[in-house]
Protein backbone atom coordinates (compact mmCIF):
# COMPACT_ATOMS: atom_id res chain seq x y z
CA UNK A 1 0.00 0.00 0.00
CA UNK A 2 2.89 2.40 1.07
CA UNK A 3 4.02 1.84 -2.53
CA UNK A 4 1.29 4.06 -3.61
CA UNK A 5 2.61 7.38 -1.88
CA UNK A 6 5.67 6.77 -4.05
CA UNK A 7 4.62 9.56 -6.90
CA UNK A 8 2.61 12.13 -4.61
CA UNK A 9 3.52 15.58 -4.56
CA UNK A 10 5.36 16.09 -1.44
CA UNK A 11 4.30 20.08 -1.60
CA UNK A 12 0.91 19.42 -0.90
CA UNK A 13 -0.52 18.98 2.36
CA UNK A 14 -2.73 15.85 2.83
CA UNK A 15 -4.73 14.20 5.58
CA UNK A 16 -6.84 11.16 5.15
CA UNK A 17 -8.97 9.80 7.40
CA UNK A 18 -11.38 6.79 7.61
CA UNK A 19 -14.88 6.23 9.34
CA UNK A 20 -14.72 2.30 10.58
CA UNK A 21 -17.68 2.29 12.41
CA UNK A 22 -19.29 -0.88 12.06
CA UNK A 23 -22.92 0.80 11.81
CA UNK A 24 -21.48 2.13 8.69
CA UNK A 25 -19.38 -0.01 7.36
CA UNK A 26 -20.17 -2.01 4.06
CA UNK A 27 -18.71 -4.71 2.13
CA UNK A 28 -15.28 -3.51 4.28
CA UNK A 29 -15.65 -0.05 2.20
CA UNK A 30 -15.69 2.93 4.84
CA UNK A 31 -16.61 6.26 4.49
CA UNK A 32 -13.61 7.97 3.44
CA UNK A 33 -12.38 11.77 4.58
CA UNK A 34 -9.55 13.22 2.40
CA UNK A 35 -8.29 17.05 2.60
CA UNK A 36 -5.42 18.70 0.15
CA UNK A 37 -4.01 21.57 0.63
CA UNK A 38 -2.58 22.45 -3.22
CA UNK A 39 -0.21 25.03 -3.62
CA UNK A 40 -1.58 26.29 -7.25
CA UNK A 41 -0.71 30.42 -7.86
CA UNK A 42 -3.62 29.49 -10.62
CA UNK A 43 -6.45 27.54 -8.52
CA UNK A 44 -6.32 29.51 -5.92
CA UNK A 45 -6.74 32.74 -7.68
CA UNK A 46 -9.32 31.38 -10.39
CA UNK A 47 -13.27 32.17 -10.26
CA UNK A 48 -14.32 29.88 -7.65
CA UNK A 49 -17.45 28.71 -10.62
CA UNK A 50 -14.77 27.65 -13.08
CA UNK A 51 -12.60 25.67 -9.98
CA UNK A 52 -15.55 23.93 -9.46
CA UNK A 53 -16.09 23.38 -12.56
CA UNK A 54 -12.92 21.97 -12.97
CA UNK A 55 -13.14 19.64 -10.21
CA UNK A 56 -16.36 18.32 -11.15
CA UNK A 57 -13.97 17.58 -14.62
CA UNK A 58 -10.84 16.03 -12.45
CA UNK A 59 -11.89 14.68 -9.71
CA UNK A 60 -15.42 13.04 -10.28
CA UNK A 61 -14.32 12.71 -14.06
CA UNK A 62 -15.89 9.27 -13.41
CA UNK A 63 -18.92 9.59 -11.48
CA UNK A 64 -22.34 9.72 -12.63
CA UNK A 65 -25.34 12.39 -12.14
CA UNK A 66 -22.72 15.22 -11.23
CA UNK A 67 -23.88 18.35 -9.76
CA UNK A 68 -21.93 21.81 -8.46
CA UNK A 69 -22.87 24.68 -6.86
CA UNK A 70 -20.73 27.86 -5.52
CA UNK A 71 -22.19 29.21 -2.90
CA UNK A 72 -20.57 32.07 -0.09
CA UNK A 73 -21.27 30.72 3.49
CA UNK A 74 -21.75 31.92 6.55
CA UNK A 75 -18.28 33.91 7.00
CA UNK A 76 -18.31 35.06 3.15
CA UNK A 77 -16.27 32.43 2.20
CA UNK A 78 -17.06 31.34 -1.56
CA UNK A 79 -17.22 27.29 -1.33
CA UNK A 80 -17.91 25.37 -4.80
CA UNK A 81 -19.25 22.02 -3.64
CA UNK A 82 -19.69 18.77 -6.60
CA UNK A 83 -21.63 15.94 -5.93
CA UNK A 84 -21.84 12.45 -7.60
CA UNK A 85 -21.81 8.82 -7.39
CA UNK A 86 -19.01 6.53 -8.67
CA UNK A 87 -18.04 3.16 -7.93
CA UNK A 88 -14.62 2.41 -6.15
CA UNK A 89 -12.52 -0.87 -6.43
CA UNK A 90 -11.79 -2.08 -2.73
CA UNK A 91 -9.87 -5.39 -2.02
CA UNK A 92 -12.77 -8.25 -3.11
CA UNK A 93 -15.29 -5.86 -4.12
CA UNK A 94 -16.20 -2.48 -6.13
CA UNK A 95 -18.57 -0.44 -3.89
CA UNK A 96 -21.02 1.98 -5.16
CA UNK A 97 -20.34 5.69 -3.34
CA UNK A 98 -21.53 9.02 -3.52
CA UNK A 99 -18.71 11.40 -3.63
CA UNK A 100 -18.70 15.04 -2.10
CA UNK A 101 -15.94 17.92 -2.79
CA UNK A 102 -15.82 20.62 -1.16
CA UNK A 103 -13.42 23.21 -2.26
CA UNK A 104 -12.51 26.77 -1.02
CA UNK A 105 -9.42 29.08 -1.48
CA UNK A 106 -7.14 30.31 1.51
CA UNK A 107 -3.48 31.99 1.41
CA UNK A 108 -2.22 31.05 -2.07
CA UNK A 109 -3.94 27.48 -1.70
CA UNK A 110 -6.81 25.13 -2.97
CA UNK A 111 -8.08 23.50 -0.10
CA UNK A 112 -9.87 20.54 -1.41
CA UNK A 113 -12.04 18.06 1.02
CA UNK A 114 -13.46 15.07 -0.30
CA UNK A 115 -16.02 12.78 1.33
CA UNK A 116 -16.93 9.31 -0.36
CA UNK A 117 -19.42 7.30 1.35
CA UNK A 118 -21.21 4.15 0.39
CA UNK A 119 -24.19 4.59 -1.24
CA UNK A 120 -26.50 3.02 1.81
CA UNK A 121 -25.27 5.62 4.06
CA UNK A 122 -24.73 8.24 1.68
CA UNK A 123 -28.03 10.65 2.86
CA UNK A 124 -26.87 10.01 6.89
CA UNK A 125 -23.38 10.72 6.97
CA UNK A 126 -23.27 13.68 4.31
CA UNK A 127 -26.19 15.85 5.99
CA UNK A 128 -23.93 17.20 8.95
CA UNK A 129 -21.97 18.83 6.10
CA UNK A 130 -24.46 21.05 4.97
CA UNK A 131 -23.49 23.02 8.50
CA UNK A 132 -19.61 22.33 8.18
CA UNK A 133 -19.35 23.83 5.18
CA UNK A 134 -20.74 27.21 7.05
CA UNK A 135 -18.06 26.90 9.18
CA UNK A 136 -14.96 27.65 6.94
CA UNK A 137 -13.36 30.55 7.79
CA UNK A 138 -10.23 32.05 6.44
CA UNK A 139 -7.82 34.33 8.15
CA UNK A 140 -6.34 35.98 4.83
CA UNK A 141 -2.12 36.14 5.65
Amino acid sequence: MSERFNDVDPDVFRLAAMNVDRAYVRAGAPTLLMINAYKDSIASAMPMAFVTSMIENTILQDATSTTWDVIENKNGVEVGIVEGARTFAFPGANIRVREMVIAFQANKKLIVIEIAVPIAYAEQILAPFDEIIDTIKVNIR
